[in-house]
C-alpha cells in the first residue's frame, strides 16, 4: 500500500510539474464586414485549452468583441447584449451573466486581443459579438468533442 501511495504521489508531480505541457489549440478569429466571424466553426478536444486571437478586421471602424459562452445560452446572452446599462462600456459591453466563460475586451478596428478558454465538458459552445446590435448575426461555434 505505501508502494501504491509513493507511486500515485510521483504520477501526481510529474503530471502537475512545470515541464507537463497541458494540449493548448492555438486560433485565430477575425471580424469581418458585414457582422460575421470567420471562422464561423472550430473543432476542439476537451482537455484542451483554447488559446484564440481575435483580430478586428472590420473596415468599417466597428469595434466588436468575443464572449465565449455556456452551451443552451445563445439566445439568453442575445437577449442580455441588448440590455445596455450605464455601465455597459467600462465592461466592454460584456453581459453581466453566469453563462459568460470568456470574453474580450472591446476590440477597435486593426486590433488584436488573446483570450483563453478551457471547456469542461463536451458540447457546442458559442462565440459571440455582444457590443449592441450585432448578437443576433455575429456567431459562431465551438465544437468540443462532437466528432
Amino acid at each position: 500500500m505505501i508502494k501504491s501511495l509513493a507511486t500515485s504521489l510521483v504520477l501526481l508531480a510529474a503530471l502537475t510539474s512545470p515541464g507537463h505541457a497541458q494540449k493548448v489549440k492555438k486560433q485565430n478569429i477575425q471580424a469581418v464586414e458585414g457582422l460575421q466571424f470567420e471562422p464561423v466553426r472550430i473543432s476542439m478536444r476537451k482537455g484542451e485549452r483554447l488559446e484564440l486571437k481575435f483580430e478586428n478586421t472590420d473596415p468599417n471602424d466597428q469595434p466588436h468583441n468575443i464572449v465565449i459562452i455556456e452551451p443552451g445560452s445563445l439566445k439568453a446572452i442575445q437577449e442580455a447584449s441588448m440590455k445596455v446599462g450605464a455601465d455597459a462600456i467600462e465592461k466592454h459591453y460584456v453581459p453581466d451573466h453566469k453563462a459568460v466563460l470568456a470574453s474580450s475586451k472591446l476590440v477597435q478596428a486593426d486590433k488584436t486581443e488573446t483570450i483563453s478558454f478551457q471547456p469542461k465538458s463536451k458540447g457546442v459552445y458559442y462565440y459571440i459579438c455582444t457590443f449592441p446590435g450585432h448578437a443576433q448575426m455575429m456567431y459562431g461555434a465551438i465544437y468540443v468533442d462532437q466528432h
